[in-house]
This record gives structure tokens, sequence and C-alpha cells, in this order.
């Protein structure tokens, strides 16, 4: 298989309605939830490399902390584009789960956390 390293064009271009069928093939069958854990996965790589690094060299550790928010920002962003494209066709019913919101209120405290959410 193929890694795809570069842009090819498909910033900003809006998906056609096959491709919104597959990708709704893609998020109700099983290898979806397997594709989660794998992202997940490099989140918590990127994460335990921060917790091990040297604290004592502060730029390396920001470095690293910019690089684990970065991760978990894709992982919940893209995450939210499926689902936003998945409702183009059967409205809204993959949510982002409690877990996912409470990290990314952690990671970014401009997001409101799930309970936060739930009071207001």
């Amino acid at each position: 298989m193929q890694i795809r390293n570069e842009r090819t064009g498909a910033i900003g271009r809006k998906l056609t309605q096959a491709q919104r069928v597959d990708l709704l093939q893609l998020v109700r069958g099983p290898g979806y939830a397997v594709l989660l854990d794998l992202m997940e996965s490099a989140c918590g790589i990127a994460e335990s490399r921060l917790v091990n690094a040297d604290e004592d060299h502060s730029r390396k550790v920001l470095a690293l902390h910019k690089v684990a928010k970065a991760h978990w920002t894709f992982f919940i962003n893209l995450q939210q584009l499926i689902n936003r494209e998945v409702e183009q066709l059967t409205g809204p019913e993959v949510p982002i789960d409690r877990e996912a919101q409470e990290i990314e209120s952690i990671l970014n405290p401009l997001v409101p956390g799930p309970d936060e959410l739930e009071d207001a």
C-alpha cells in the first residue's frame, strides 16, 4: 500500500455523493473501529514521548507537547469531519463520544468539556 505524503489537491474539495456512501460504509463497518484504535494509539505514542522527555530540555518538552497536541487535534478534527460528511447522507447519528470530547477540552482549554456542555 502506498503512503500518501504529498498534497493531492483534495484540500477544500467537496465529497461526491458516491464518496459519502463509501465513507458511510467504512464508518459502519468493523474496520472503522480498528482505524480509530490505530489513530488513538499514534496519539498515545506521541504523548508517551512527551511524558518520557527529559524535563531539563524545556525546548524539546515544548516541541513534544505541540506534537502530541497536534496528534489529538488531528484525531478529533478528522472524526468531526467524517461525522459531518456522513450526516450529509444520514442526518446526525455518529456523535463523538464523551471521552474524545473530554480529551479535546484537556488539550484545548478553549473547548468546553462534556460536563460543562451538560451544565449549559
